[in-house]
């Protein structure tokens, strides 16, 4: 999911990868939590939360310019 979310930001296709971020969130929130607390699991969902928290700015950019005169 991650890999197709990034792919999907970069072609500009903002809620289709805020889609797919998401649902990665969502299965490793999914995960037991001997495997969720693994380093690199716990380093995916922090690149996760960064990409959602970056695509969220973007929207309210794109809004924002959609909105003004």
């Amino acid at each position: 999911q991650f890999r197709r979310a990034a792919l999907l930001e970069k072609l500009g296709r903002v809620k289709e990868a805020r889609a797919s971020y998401q649902a990665g969130l969502d299965a490793l929130g999914a995960l037991p939590p001997h495997q969720r607390n693994v380093p690199a699991v716990r380093s995916l969902a922090e690149q996760i939360h960064a990409a959602l928290t970056r695509l969220g700015k973007a929207a309210e950019s794109l809004q924002a310019a959609a909105l003004s005169p």
